[in-house]
């Protein structure tokens, strides 16, 4: 008789099938404690219809809820939207249509580039302005090109200008403090391709900022 480490996968798979007609929860086999595999009974089979029908309902609903809350967001981003057209519509004296045809026509004429949030950099911590001016070289077409696309990737420059007179650049930089801008300076700047001299000047405050002067509107 073979021994318990020896039985065959046969005579196990026998003994299991034998003890599922038992519907035994389990037994030792030749010395191997298993688990028996019990039949389903129609009884079972009926509870356990309930309990699926259960589960479906919560996914069902789940989906559901997934569904009416971004539904919800985008009626709620139209009604802010409509608000704030109803509320220019009243400053500048036009109907909410009329000024919604102005805007349209503002953005289609490139007039309006695009929206966004006004963010306060110290509430970040960036706390430190530096304004850059770089001189190049050489004020070639392939010196300027070279420089213009690797100032592009810096992403610590807010801003940066062609210059006439004797700098080429100035840039506008924004640091937590004077150990962040060594480091852009270290990582990005003095390694920028055909840079002759570097001047970096720290502001003391902001004074004004404007996106553009005001004169342009009243025109």
């Amino acid at each position: 008789m073979p021994s318990a480490r020896t039985v065959s996968d046969a005579h196990l798979t026998d003994a299991l099938r034998a003890d599922a007609r038992l519907q035994s929860t389990g037994i030792e086999i030749l010395g191997v404690q298993v688990l028996a595999v019990r039949p389903e009974s129609d009884v079972e089979r009926a509870l356990q219809t309930p309990v699926r029908e259960q589960l479906q309902a919560e996914a069902d609903r789940a989906v559901y809820e997934r569904r009416a809350v971004a539904v919800e967001r985008e009626r709620t981003i139209s009604e802010n939207e409509m608000a704030s057209q109803i509320e220019l519509a009243e400053k500048v004296g036009l109907s909410p249509t009329a000024c919604a045809r102005r805007i349209r026509q503002l953005e289609e004429t490139g007039i309006i580039r695009g929206y966004r949030a006004d963010l306060e950099p110290t509430a970040l911590g960036l706390v430190t302005t530096v304004i850059v001016t770089i001189t190049l070289e050489k004020q070639s077409e392939e010196y300027l090109a070279a420089f213009e696309a690797a100032i592009a990737r810096c992403p610590d420059v807010v801003s940066c200008h062609l210059m006439s007179g004797s700098d080429d650049y100035h840039l506008q930089v924004i640091a937590r403090d004077i150990a962040d801008f060594e480091r852009i300076h270290k990582q990005h700047l003095s390694r920028m391709p055909g840079v002759a001299r570097i001047h970096s000047s720290f502001a003391m405050r902001e004074v004004v900022r404007r996106a553009i002067p005001e004169t342009a509107l009243q025109r």
